[in-house]
């Protein structure tokens, strides 16, 4: 569940739960958004799809995604706007990504 600063709303907490990888179930953290559109922090989608070159969530096919699994700057901005405390501390927490190459 997301870690939310006590001195929040109940709407800014509410629009955090939009913000939340549902591989990891905490706030996005580098958001990668697939092809599909579903979005995941980008070291979850890695370990995702070093098992298996889809969506988790829909099933839709990854090859030809880059490696690097480039960051959405626009989720990544909104994020910091409406939780900045919450994603700083996921900075501090969150292990080095590794890209993740295609199993063929």
């Amino acid at each position: 569940m997301l870690r939310r600063s006590s001195s929040r709303g109940a709407a800014a907490a509410e629009n955090l739960d939009e913000f939340e990888c549902s591989i990891c179930v905490d706030l996005l953290f580098e958001p990668y958004t697939g092809p599909c559109g579903h979005s995941f922090c980008r070291r979850c989608a890695g370990e995702a799809r070093r098992r298996d070159p889809r969506c988790p969530t829909c099933r839709a096919s990854w090859r030809g995604v880059p490696a690097n699994l480039p960051v959405s700057s626009a989720l990544v901005t909104a994020i910091r706007r409406i939780a900045p405390s919450e994603y700083a501390a996921r900075a501090s927490d969150a292990p080095v990504f590794e890209p993740v190459e295609e199993r063929t």
